[in-house]
């Protein structure tokens, strides 16, 4: 006889997820654990004009390692229109330390069209949640990492998708950068693959904000990060 007892576990792990990662240590702690949670996992990067191409090569490295579907989404010199340091031909100078406004390292709208498109695909394929791997504790200063910003994301993909619901989850959000390395430890995330610095040298300049996030959280999380630096 058929067994009818289906868990509701059961049923949300049968769900299908994209991840958007960008190679850095957040999203990929991200994917580890939606490898852990859901049967089905693809992933999702984005060639906005950035600095440099590090993140990208990172990223498609993580998808071959996790064996899951990876595509990535060429924007062009998006960031030619934008005001941000990050940009490949930005004259800003990627700043050296962390500042409690928002950044010139924030990116106008980025993490929104990226979810916009995200949710395309998501809609598309037949996926029903969308992971983003915002950090409200450590990035305070980008608007679009907030948990409010996120719920209204999640109350606008309800009017603006019908016949099917499709959920941003942001699993990361709450969690300090230690608790964030001390989680993927215990996934054995392979955090060598991975790429935080804002700038794209052969090793991490160590200087720049998401360095200094980054190495921080490594300190007090109490293990060693195992990224060069230079």
């Amino acid at each position: 006889m058929e067994n009818n007892d289906t868990t509701a576990q059961d049923i949300r792990n049968e769900m299908k997820a994209l991840v958007i990662l960008s190679g850095g240590m957040d999203s990929t702690v991200c994917l580890a654990q939606a490898v852990e949670k859901y049967d089905s996992v693809e992933t999702v990067s984005f060639n906005y004009g950035q600095t440099h191409s590090k993140e990208i090569q990172c990223a498609k490295k993580l998808a071959e390692y996790y064996k899951v579907k990876h595509s990535t989404i060429d924007l062009g010199n998006l960031t030619d229109y934008f005001k941000t340091s990050l940009g490949q031909n930005s004259d800003l100078e990627i700043p050296t330390e962390s500042t409690d406004t928002i950044p010139n390292t924030y990116v106008p709208m980025r993490n929104t069209i990226m979810l916009s498109i995200a949710t395309g695909i998501a809609e598309s394929n037949d996926i029903d949640i969308v992971i983003y791997g915002a950090n409200a504790v450590d990035y305070s200063g980008y608007p679009d990492c907030r948990p409010e910003y996120v719920l209204m994301y999640n109350k606008f993909l309800k009017k603006a998708i019908t016949g099917k619901t499709i959920k941003v989850e942001t699993p990361i959000i709450n969690l300090k950068k230690s608790e964030i390395v001390s989680a993927g430890n215990k996934l054995l995330v392979p955090f060598e693959l991975t790429w935080s610095c804002y700038r794209g040298d052969k090793y991490s300049c160590g200087k720049c904000p998401s360095c200094e996030y980054r190495l921080k959280g490594f300190h007090e999380a109490e293990c060693v990060d195992p990224l060069v630096y230079g």
